[in-house]
């Protein structure tokens, strides 16, 4: 319950109970926090048909506005809530809002209208809010001085603060969106959720996700593998093949495919045993052809890079794409569905319950939302000064940085960054990577013996995988639109965009199905390299030459900042795991820079 709000309901009123309370006070030393109306869209401003998922998506968008200024449901003084065409026969809105509230029952209104603002909305919300006021919010000269600043609240970063936490150090998040998790981002539908970024991870080999989800409670699906796999070939044409068995492509190609596969997976496990350099000069198109692959195995290669790292063969050096497939333990567990593999398991709740449960691990207001950084300063008294693009400083003995490295010259570092870090960052790219995910009424592919896993070498769709949750009545196939095909599709109208997706489906899925795969119930579209805090996904790709001779400054601190994120980690790079492990390594370099006892100490 809310420190600064107080209701009433007189007795000489009708009672309100249990959904609202007749008068309510806000205590001085508060801040008081106005929202706009927020209505039933969704993160790309389409609103489901039906009313009661209406309303429910305006309360989650209430429930984010809240949020980011730290407040919370429990906060609300007052709701007004607009509905078109009300009548009292349909009160569904009643139990929403009820489970919306929980036990609290701020002062409320309700408005009949004719309409909103657009004829598709049919509910909409606004509140008032009270917080309690703190020294931080009013600017006190003390209160913006930590052991430590955590620049970004994704998995790294959150993983890094809450072992900052344990030692018992003072600390500051500020992240730049109005959520944390970065490229973890679960987005909840008429029935269950999806995943707009990162989707899958094993209980095998990832012990990091693996222990955070046994203390979250989290509970996982396995990844389906039942049935056959869908193949696109280069004129259009599709073949089908159990999942785990060799495409059927003709004798010559599957030899030549599985040369080519094994000599990936044997280099890739003994890259410490000799030295790789000369791979570093080759991109992987030009590894593969000194094998000359057959058309087929070149076009397979194309699949792998593109559903990796959302890149061509002839964007990224071979040491390089070795280098990660290692990291994940080999080639073949790291495009594995099955047991081990990087793409075995989901979560339930989705993958933002990971990011939300470190979060709330941490001290209360600790993280600060909407607060991108534009400067870090390393002054000679020891002292680093982090100043927002608000104008908003603060200062900490150490700075523990985790964004993308293409992010970084978006921050004004002073000093500079050495020279070789500096070629380093403008050496790296991040790949092209958007998933179009398809919602049906029931998982049709499934009846025709299909796994909904599909590869196809024509686009714009690279790859298809089935992210259902039968339990909750979501069936959807994930598309992946990545690497060269989808930086083209992207260029297309939205219309022309949706339609060459459904097109594909109903042509790889077909004919059978192709009518019922073009008609999704809900489409939902996420481009990760227009978002401004992300570029592209899923991790930094290096050139020919730049691993050689710049790559061992990745993850070197200078001075007094320190870097973390997936892309630095040893271990499943480009996954959660990775951002885990690098948060790890990150905060254990502060607290022994620091002398930091691991002991946490009593807090005043």
């Amino acid at each position: 319950m809310s420190e600064v709000i107080k209701t009433f309901d007189p007795s000489s009123l009708a009672s309100s109970r249990p959904v609202y309370s007749h008068v309510g006070t806000v205590q001085g030393g508060s801040n008081l926090i106005y929202t706009a109306g927020q209505v039933g869209v969704d993160h790309e401003g389409k609103a489901p048909a039906s009313y009661e998922a209406q309303v429910r998506q305006a309360y989650r968008n209430l429930a984010k506005c809240l949020k980011t200024v730290g407040a919370e449901p429990s906060d609300i003084i007052k709701l007004t809530y607009f509905i078109v065409n009300y009548s009292p026969a349909n009160r569904a809105h009643v139990e929403i809002m009820k489970e919306f509230l929980q036990t609290h029952r701020p002062t409320t209104t309700l408005v009949p209208v004719p309409c909103l603002a657009r004829e598709d909305l049919l509910f909409e919300v606004e509140a008032v809010a009270a917080v309690k006021s703190t020294k931080e919010n009013e600017a006190s000269s003390n209160s913006r001085d930590y052991d430590v600043i955590i620049v970004g609240a994704g998995l790294s970063g959150l993983q890094a603060a809450r072992n900052i936490d344990k030692a018992g150090l003072s600390y500051v998040v500020l992240e730049a969106r109005d959520r944390v998790g970065g490229k973890v981002c679960t987005v909840e539908v008429s029935k269950g959720i999806v995943e707009l970024g990162a989707a899958w991870t094993n209980d095998q080999n990832q012990v990091k996700m693996t222990q955070l989800a046994q203390e979250l409670g989290l509970e996982f699906l396995e990844q389906n593998t039942r049935g056959d796999v869908v193949l696109q070939t280069e004129n259009g044409a599709t073949t089908r093949f159990p999942y785990g068995a060799d495409p059927k492509i003709g004798d010559r190609n599957r030899r030549d495919l599985n040369r080519i596969r094994d000599q990936f997976e044997v280099l890739c496990q003994v890259l410490d045993t000799f030295q790789p350099q000369e791979y570093d000069e080759l991109t992987v198109e030009d590894f593969v052809k000194r094998f000359r692959p057959t058309d087929i195995t070149l076009s397979t290669v194309t699949i792998w890079t593109r559903a990796m790292l959302g890149v061509e063969p002839s964007e990224v050096s071979a040491l390089y794409f070795l280098e990660y497939c290692r990291s994940g333990g080999g080639l073949l567990q790291l495009r594995s569905d099955r047991i081990g593999g990087g793409q075995h398991l989901r979560c339930k709740t989705g993958m933002s319950s990971f990011a939300n449960g470190l979060a709330s691990m941490l001290r209360p207001g600790s993280i600060k939302l909407n607060n991108p950084v534009e400067s870090i300063t390393q002054h000679p008294s020891g002292r680093t000064h982090v100043t927002t693009r608000g104008g908003q400083e603060y200062r900490a003995a150490r700075v523990i940085v985790s964004l993308p490295t293409p992010l970084l010259k978006d921050i004004i570092f002073s000093p500079a960054l050495p020279a070789l870090k500096q070629e380093y960052n403008s050496s790296v790219r991040l790949g092209y990577y958007s998933k179009m995910i398809a919602l049906y009424s029931r998982p049709w592919w499934q009846d025709s013996g299909l796994c909904g896993l599909s590869q196809s070498f024509v686009g714009p769709v690279s790859l298809t995988r089935d992210t259902s949750n039968a339990s909750a009545s979501h069936y959807s196939l994930t598309c992946f639109l990545v690497g060269e095909s989808g930086r083209k599709w992207s260029q297309l109208p939205e219309g022309e965009r949706r339609r060459a997706v459904l097109e594909q489906l109903g042509t790889m899925f077909g004919p059978i199905h192709s009518d019922e795969a073009q008609n999704p119930i809900e489409l939902i579209e996420h481009e990760w390299s227009k978002e401004e805090f992300s570029r592209g996904s899923p991790c930094p790709v290096t050139m020919p030459g730049t691993l050689s001779r710049t790559g061992h400054v990745l993850k070197r601190p200078f001075g007094r900042i320190h870097f973390v994120g997936t892309e630095t980690a040893d271990k499943w790079r480009g996954y959660m795991e990775g951002a885990m492990l690098s948060g790890d390594r990150g905060a254990a370099e502060v607290v022994k820079a620091l002398g930091a006892s691991r002991s946490p100490r009593p807090r005043l």
